[in-house]
């Protein structure tokens, strides 16, 4: 996986675009490295409609297939999201913790 493209944000937010090495897949998961972060939010799917709530610390508390993390970085703010969006080589993409 590599890094296309980088857009910044006037509101100070950053879009990252990744392409996958291996071309065109049906799923693709992103490992999340080191989160420094005071704590987090993850929505992970956990039936095919149905995504559920965890909350943690570090990016070992991801649970599998997370569609949607929301992160405290300080006390009381900043928060960051990290948010999976499919473009037209995969069919879907999840978060996923660090191996």
């Amino acid at each position: 996986m590599r890094t296309t493209s980088v857009t910044p944000h006037a509101a100070g937010g950053v879009i990252l675009g990744f392409e996958v090495a291996n071309g065109a897949v049906a799923t693709k998961d992103f490992p999340v490295g080191k989160l420094r972060s005071r704590r987090c939010l993850a929505c992970a799917r956990c039936k095919l409609w149905w995504m559920t709530p965890e909350w943690g610390k570090s990016a070992a508390d991801l649970p599998p297939e997370t569609q949607f993390l929301l992160v405290e970085v300080k006390e009381g703010g900043p928060y960051a999201v990290l948010l999976p969006l499919i473009d037209s080589n995969t069919f879907r993409g999840t978060l996923r913790p660090p191996r």
